[in-house]
């Protein structure tokens, strides 16, 4: 009587290599997987700015009122209201997870100020245009709050631009603005 040998499965050392194998392309795939993240989440965080910057002047021409665009740095939001105090429904904007808002740039006449917490307003007056003539919003990936220039090779910083004559967006794809022309 012969005994049949059925083996109809893996080896544990196929399993093995096979199991290796998966380690080591999912650590090779890894770092671009952290990018993928990084860029989404900045771009939408780019969209969302954006958005309300245009949500802020559409509601200053439609209901002919001054409507502030604020800039909440310290709890990372953006949201608009009427000059009255009035929350604008549906304009509260919360950045992505990672992504700070790290300070607020304008420019008055010839001086230009800096802040870096509490709530920034831009008033956009019914004509729709802004009432600096410049406003920046910098903004960085980065799991930790930090605006030591020092992190800028591990931390991505991106600027939202509002001209006060035009009032319209735009995203740059670096950080700081040492040209306010």
């Amino acid at each position: 009587m012969k005994l049949k040998n059925n083996n109809k499965g893996f080896s544990l050392l196929e399993l093995l290599i096979v199991v290796i194998i998966i380690g080591i392309l999912a650590l090779g795939l890894l770092p671009n997987f952290r990018e993928s993240i990084k860029a989404v989440r900045m771009s939408t965080a780019g969209k969302s700015l954006c958005a309300a910057v245009r949500l802020a002047q559409r509601y200053a021409v439609s209901e002919n009122k001054t409507v502030n665009l604020c800039i909440d740095i310290d709890n990372e939001k953006i949201y608009a209201e009427f000059s009255d105090g009035t929350l604008i429904a549906q304009s509260t904007y919360t950045m992505p997870s990672e992504v700070n808002i790290t300070s607020v740039n304008y420019r008055v006449t010839t001086i230009n100020l800096v802040q870096t917490s509490g709530i920034y307003q831009i008033p956009f007056r019914p004509d729709g245009s802004v009432g600096n003539m410049f406003n920046f919003v910098r903004f960085a990936y980065s799991p930790y709050k930090e605006t030591d220039e020092s992190l800028t090779n591990k931390n991505e910083y991106r600027t939202l631009v509002i001209q006060g004559q035009t009032s319209r967006p735009k995203i740059l794809n670096y950080g700081w603005m040492t040209n306010f022309e």
